[in-house]
């Protein structure tokens, strides 16, 4: 009987209560609990050095393996995927740790022989994670010291022992330290994966003193394979034919074309899946010496350059040679010095052009005096480049792969003009260049051979199936069945080869089989039916979860409870129903992949293939499944949940309204590869945001924000190219009631840039008028600007002193207007304006306050910082030709921020003894001309050529290290004041467009 005092005792004292509030206390203050006291060094058991010595080669171990050599991580993780019982156990054990390593055994470990195991892997081991839930890792000083003890004999006797420990399948880093044990120092034709292994097992091996590669080697091995990584992946075992295709592109390479000229460029265009980059893949890797059944005597030069690379921009073409220049020094170690000083160039160029096109170009209009000058200083890298690559191969061909040239026509259509003709440029410079260009659609931008990619025909594609059957018997008269059903588009016939491998050989051996196999395989829909086809062969449970449950894009056992489960007729799901099921499509290899731990996704060329046919037929599920998906995802703040969350907000088409409240500019940024799955409305909106181009089909659906986005963009675009026509025809496709005052803005610009001057004006007075009346501040502002300048050209070049009085005053609305608006670039922009035009005019231009104004304007100056005058070149420049006299420190950091030209147009117009102080300036501290060889370029230059940035650095430091030289500071105030008088806009000798 229990005792009642007992019954009323506390089960936990106070005492133990505070003690263990304490104890989490420590534990949270983490760095600032006080070291524990060092334990004293324990010796090494021999157990211990027995286990180091079995587990030195290997990445991670199973503790299992070092009782049972039989039990190694590859075998333990062949026999069976894991369960969710080993999930869930690997999870606590990365949350909470382990403590011991014994493992669970029917037939029990020795309890010495347990603690020795545990003493090993608490003093010498790390818990990692590995793809097969968690294992041990020797720590790097004890496999150092391991390894200095059994030496290289010592550590190959244990590789070579019966009992050795079987690495993981996936350990990468156990082959590449054997491989180089062994004597294999080759880096030659290695893959990504395992150059990084090999950089580890430099790591590892150090103690050794061994002859190994260099690490700063294997890293350029390394990033070239990572470019070869994308051609690896698509030039898979089962290719075959394209002979006649290889053969157009070895002519290409190597013959010379009719007239003795070569092409300048080859397009090969073709649908998807047909088979593009597979045989570019092919070709390259056949020409490069990276395949090892290939090899050749001299590799050919080649960089490849694919356009799903964001940072690859065709509206600055020095980007692309940037980035051949990299990869064609990973190839020829000559290069890398030479190419060194093409790729500063190039930066420092782009650096240049970037910050002119970034800054608000209604404040400086589309003046073609930058457009100029870099187009010379990119003919000077050109230059640079072919010298320097042109001096290795010689007229050997170098050859450049433009790839999925589609995302280049969607993002940039209106520079690809500018891209063709540095493709000329170059190729005159480097006659040895060869140039294919691969993309969905013909080639029209550019001046290329275009060369339509044809299906296989029916003996290459009766190979392509076999070979993709793996050696699966099936019967001649069915494979040539299938091929005439399928066509012969790659993608689909290797569709098919999994279908029939599904079905099995017995079933369809019979004709009930054989029909179900071909029955409704038209060309135009035959990879969703195949699609559909192979769904029979899916497990029962999780079926609805790839038809229709490939209409979201990610799937995680929460997306399984809470989207899925109900619109695909599975009802209320458990959490652990829905791991389950997670687990077993885990298993559908054919239709999903796994992303990342815990999150799985449909094959890309399924869900393109599908998606369409499922809008189609099941609209309102559809509908459905997108809305639970939006309601999920916008609970959730992880940037992987947001990408998703605007996804499906967009395949609903919502209105730019709606989106624009759930907008996140980092999330968006991931959407590009969605644009195919995209409705015509929602991809406009994309576009808008992410500064691409939308098809003129598309732009007609989108609602007028979208449009407005869109248009605005596109005619932007074109304007900087250099098309005011075609801006004028995109501003002009739709009424806008009332008007948007950012579309005519774009729409005076474009009048001007034709040389409509007094249209443009009228449009101007009439915009701002409508701004006022609207209380429309920033419009009002930016289109006083606008039309301060058009009447400053205008006036200036006809000689009218009204014109530039009426200059004078839109100048001086806008800065009134941006001082109260707290715009202060603006506000300087304006105020130079009006300095700018009283000089000009040489003449009182009313009761204007100049200097007063110009006092201001100092002020204002002392206070920029140098982010904002790196970014906002223009003003710089305009603010050096007019305050330079009281602030020299402006003609330097003009000098710095956008280049000078000694021998362009501008500074011809200055006077001799101007000339000349800048062209010493600009030579000083230049290397010698190289004497007796002329150079490649033109014979004028006594010096190396430089980019008008690196002449622009020289003279900067010329006046700053000689701040009392008046004749130089004279020279460029002068340099500066003709850049900022030239017109903005595109006008002839006459002053009209």
């Amino acid at each position: 009987m229990v005792d009642a005092e007992a019954k009323r005792s506390p089960v936990v004292t106070a005492e133990e209560v505070q003690a263990r509030l304490a104890a989490i206390k420590q534990e949270r203050a983490g760095a600032y609990a006080p070291p524990p006291m060092s334990e004293p060094e324990r010796p090494v058991t021999d157990f211990q050095r027995r286990c180091r010595a079995r587990v030195v080669l290997l990445d991670y171990f199973d503790a299992t393996a070092l009782r049972n050599p039989s039990a190694g991580p590859a075998k333990t993780a062949a026999r069976r995927p894991r369960s969710l019982s080993d999930r869930i156990r690997s999870l606590l054990v990365r949350a909470y740790g382990q403590t011991r390593v014994a493992p669970e055994s029917a037939s029990p470990l020795d309890p010495v022989e347990s603690q020795a195991l545990d003493d090993f892997a608490a003093q010498d081991c790390d818990l990692v994670a590995t793809g097969h839930g968690t294992g041990w890792r020797l720590r790097l000083p004890v496999r150092h010291e391991t390894l200095r003890e059994l030496g290289v004999d010592g550590a190959l006797n244990e590789l070579a022992r019966a009992d050795a420990i079987p690495a993981g399948e996936d350990d990468v880093t156990h082959r590449m330290a054997r491989r180089l044990l062994e004597g294999d120092r080759e880096l030659h034709g290695l893959s990504a994966t395992e150059l990084s292994g090999i950089l580890r097992a430099l790591e590892w091996l150090a103690p050794l003193g061994l002859d190994l590669p260099t690490e700063p080697d294997v890293r350029a091995a390394l990033d070239l394979a990572n470019v070869l990584a994308p051609l690896r992946a698509v030039a898979g075992p089962d290719f075959v034919g394209r002979e006649r295709e290889l053969g157009l592109l070895e002519d290409f390479l190597t013959e010379a074309a009719p007239g003795g000229t070569r092409a300048r460029a080859l397009a090969i265009h073709g649908p998807g899946g047909i088979g593009k980059s597979t045989l570019l893949a092919r070709f390259v890797l056949d020409h490069v010496g990276q395949d090892a059944n290939r090899r050749r005597e001299e590799p050919l030069l080649f960089s490849y350059l694919s356009f799903d690379r964001g940072e690859l921009d065709p509206q600055f073409p020095l980007t692309l040679l940037g980035e051949a220049a990299r990869q064609i020094s990973l190839q020829a170690p000559e290069l890398i010095a030479p190419l060194a000083r093409v790729r500063q160039q190039i930066d420092e160029v782009l650096a240049a052009q970037m910050a002119l096109r970034n800054e608000a170009t209604t404040i400086r209009g589309s003046s073609k005096r930058d457009a100029h000058r870099h187009l010379s200083d990119a003919a000077i890298v050109a230059d640079v480049f072919a010298e320097a690559v042109g001096s290795v191969v010689g007229d050997t061909p170098l050859l450049l792969v433009l790839d999925t040239f589609e995302m280049a026509q969607r993002r940039s259509r209106s520079f690809l003009g500018q891209l063709d003709a540095a493709l000329h440029r170059m190729h005159e410079r480097l006659r040895s260049l060869r140039v294919v260009v691969a993309g969905r659609a013909p080639v029209e931008e550019l001046t290329v051979r275009n060369v339509p990619l044809e299906g296989l025909d029916e003996t290459l594609s009766e190979a392509l199936l076999t070979k993709a059957l793996n050696g699966r018997k099936v019967d001649p008269a069915l494979i040539r069945l299938i091929v005439e059903q399928v066509s012969g588009n790659p993608l689909s016939l290797r569709l098919a080869a999994d279908l029939v491998i599904r079905e099995g050989s017995q079933a369809i051996s019979q004709g009930r089989g054989r029909r179900r196999l071909l029955y409704d395989l038209r060309a135009e829909q035959v990879q969703g039916v195949l699609y559909r086809r192979i769904l029979d062969h899916v497990d029962k449970q999780v079926r609805p979860l790839a038809n229709p449950g490939l209409v979201v894009r990610q799937i995680t056992p929460d997306v399984i409870q809470q989207v899925l489960a109900e619109p695909t007729g599975m009802g209320m799901v458990s959490p652990l129903r829905a791991q389950l099921l997670f687990e077993l499509l885990g298993r559908e290899v054919a239709l999903v992949t796994e992303a990342r731990p815990g999150v799985l996704v449909h094959r890309a060329d399924v869900r393109r293939e599908m998606l369409p046919l499922l809008a189609a037929e099941d609209a309102d599920r559809v509908r459905d499944i997108h809305e639970r998906a939006i309601a999920y995802y916008q609970k959730r703040t992880g940037i992987d949940d947001q990408i998703e969350h605007l996804y499906h907000r967009l395949m609903l088409g919502q209105s730019s309204e709606v989106l624009d409240a759930n907008w996140n500019r980092t999330a968006a940024t991931f959407l590009e590869d969605a644009w195919d799955e995209l409705p015509p409305e929602a991809r406009v909106y994309l576009a808008g945001r992410l500064g691409v181009e939308a098809s003129a089909a598309d732009l007609a659906a989108a609602d007028r924000t979208a449009w407005i986005r869109q248009a605005t963009s596109q005619a932007r675009a074109l304007l900087d190219a250099g098309q005011p026509g075609q801006a004028l025809e995109i501003l002009g496709g739709r009424t806008l009631v009332p008007r948007d005052l950012s579309v005519t803005r774009l729409v005076v610009e474009a009048l001007a840039s034709q040389g409509h001057d007094t249209a443009a004006l009228s449009e101007a007075r009439a915009a701002i008028a409508e701004a006022d009346e609207r209380g429309l501040p920033l419009e009002y502002l930016q289109l006083n600007l606008l039309a301060g300048r058009i009447a400053e050209d205008w006036a200036s070049a006809a000689g009218d002193p009204t014109g530039l009085v009426e200059a004078a005053r839109l100048y001086l609305e806008a800065r009134q207007s941006a001082v109260d608006f707290g715009a202060r670039t603006e506000a300087l922009t304006a105020g130079v304006g009006v300095l700018r035009v009283a000089r000009r005019a040489a003449r009182p231009l009313g009761d204007l306050r100049l200097e007063d104004l110009r006092h201001e304007l100092v002020s204002d100056v002392a206070t920029l910082t140098d982010r904002v005058k790196a970014t906002h070149p223009g003003l710089l420049r305009e603010l050096a030709a007019e305050l330079g006299d009281e602030l020299p420190t402006l003609l330097v950091d003009a000098a710095r921020h956008i280049g000078v030209e000694t021998e362009g147009r501008t500074a011809r117009q200055l006077p001799q003894s101007s000339q000349e102080a800048l062209q010493r300036a600009a030579t000083r501290d230049l290397p010698p001309a190289p004497a007796p060889t002329p150079p490649p370029w033109t014979s004028s230059h006594e010096q190396p050529p430089v980019t008008s940035s690196e002449v622009g650095q020289n003279v900067a430091d010329a006046l700053s290290t000689s701040p009392e030289d008046d004749h130089l500071k004279e020279s460029l105030k002068d340099y500066w004041q003709s850049e900022a008088d030239r017109p903005s806009f595109d006008y002839d000798a006459e002053g009209k467009g």
